[in-house]
């Protein structure tokens, strides 16, 4: 099943172009998305730190 014209080729060419270009941005777009759910993860284990730490302090501080 071999194109016979131009125009086939040129169809066939553009087709591949697209799918690419379609997975490049599916591709594009998951690891933006990955990116940012990675920030907030690591700053919400930063907030949990910081707040565990406060509560040690002041657990310290009421034994004292």
């Amino acid at each position: 099943m071999q194109p016979e014209s131009k125009k086939e080729i040129i169809i066939l060419f553009i087709a591949g172009i697209t799918i690419c270009l379609v997975m490049l941005a599916y591709i594009i777009n998951f690891l933006f998305l990955y990116q940012k759910r990675k920030k907030i993860l690591v700053k919400e284990s930063e907030d949990l730190k910081l707040e565990f730490e406060k509560q040690l302090m002041q657990s310290q501080l009421e034994i004292k």
